[in-house]
């Protein structure tokens, strides 16, 4: 076999594990995006179907007590449109910032509540309301790696990071397109 023709194959292998890297990748993606839609939606809608429980609850909250209405209304509202931006590609950035910052917005509030609280109520809704603290703590940390994890790979397919492909003699920087399965068209010289 030619010199040449080697380099193609090589080059044509590199191309295929990539194509098989950037896959699983997605697929990560697309787990860590589903999983927050379900969790957002799942605790608005819990909290949205019995309303005046939730409401209730912030009430006896020694920190949200003054704000009740204003955040039974907003936080529902935040956990469908946060849940409504990982739906769609061009948005998924966003909303996992969102989501990173809203899921350690409610580890600050339970450290916080069980810290200066002598009852706290946990106002979350559905099943989530029948886990102890310290699960809830640790189950709010595991959301925050997802998130970390996703978005390490939603910036990985933006293209803020580089891809390194070599061919022959010669090495080519090639941005990672955005488009979800679609097979990467290669700089071939």
């Amino acid at each position: 076999m030619r010199e040449q023709e080697k380099a193609v194959l090589n080059f044509n292998q590199n191309n295929m594990n990539a194509d098989r890297k950037r896959y699983y990748c997605l697929m990560l993606l697309d787990a860590v995006r589903y999983l927050f839609i379900l969790l957002f939606l799942y605790a608005a809608f819990s909290k949205l179907y019995d309303f005046q429980k939730f409401k209730v609850q912030l009430g006896q909250s020694p920190i949200l007590s003054d704000f009740t209405l204003l955040v039974a209304l907003l936080v529902p509202g935040v956990e469908v449109l946060i849940a409504i931006g990982l739906a769609f590609r061009r948005s998924l950035l966003p909303a996992l910032w969102a989501s990173y910052g809203l899921m350690w917005m409610f580890i600050v509030y339970i450290i916080v509540i069980l810290k200066f609280t002598d009852r706290p109520v946990c106002n979350c809704g559905g099943v989530l309301e029948q886990m102890s603290w310290d699960v809830h703590l640790l189950f709010n940390m595991g959301f925050v790696v997802l998130s970390w994890i996703g978005l390490g790979l939603g910036l990985h397919q933006e293209g803020r990071f580089w891809v390194w492909h070599s061919s022959r003699s010669r090495s080519v920087f090639v941005n990672t397109p955005t488009r979800h399965a679609e097979p990467r068209r290669h700089f071939d010289p």
